[in-house]
């Protein structure tokens, strides 16, 4: 065999290996960049939480009934796992640092894709979330936890609503809440031009109730 042949047959292989490399640093890479990012991000939530866990603290040392707390425990905002890693062991070291403090500490799952049945054991007074806007609804989440209910008006279109839709909205509301462990609200908040009679409609439909 000619000198060229072994030279081609050389420059080849050596191709190929810088091939076989240059994948396993395109695959080795982001796994090492995510390890390296959950060594830093650990302390730096830990830290975030200690001020959060001081600011609740001070709040309700100066007369705040409660805190509501949001979470977006939400497959919209991260994966299951890095939901179960970095924030529910946070929420729930921040919760039980306050717990037994206060009148009224509510939970507010952000979001229409919730981790639902991994809030339900939050040691919160009352649990808040989109019921119409992702779910579950209501009286699924009746049967999935003892927690007062916080929800039951469509945040997404009550600023597109008539005094009317609201009071139906309203009714609808209350009959699926009960008469117990239920209080009427947003599934999130309003924006702040909602029109003030939509409000007030609400307001005055909700109190015949009582």
């Amino acid at each position: 065999m000619s000198k060229l042949g072994h030279t081609q047959r050389g420059s080849s292989a050596q191709r190929g290996q810088a091939r076989r490399k240059s994948l396993a640093s395109r695959l080795l890479l982001p796994a090492m960049f995510t390890i390296a990012v959950a060594a830093l991000a650990a302390p730096v939530l830990f830290g975030h939480g200690r001020g959060s866990i001081r600011y609740a603290e001070a709040s309700l040392a100066r007369g705040a009934a409660g805190i509501f707390l949001s979470v977006p425990a939400t497959a919209e905002s991260l994966t299951l796992e890095q939901y179960e890693r970095f924030m529910r062991p946070f929420d729930l070291a921040f919760l039980e640092a306050i717990r037994g403090r206060g009148e009224c500490h509510v939970l507010h799952a952000h979001g229409e894709r919730l981790y639902f049945d991994r809030l339900v054991d939050y040691p919160v007074h009352a649990l808040s979330w989109a019921d119409l806007n992702g779910g579950p609804s209501i009286a699924d989440a009746r049967r999935r936890t003892p927690l007062t209910l916080m929800t039951g008006l469509d945040h997404a279109r009550f600023v597109e609503s008539s005094a009317r839709r609201a009071r139906e909205g309203v009714r609808a509301a209350l009959a699926a809440g009960g008469d117990t462990r239920f209080i009427l609200a947003p599934g999130c908040s309003l924006p702040t031009y909602a029109y003030p009679p939509l409000i007030r409609a609400a307001r005055e439909e909700s109190a015949k109730s009582r």
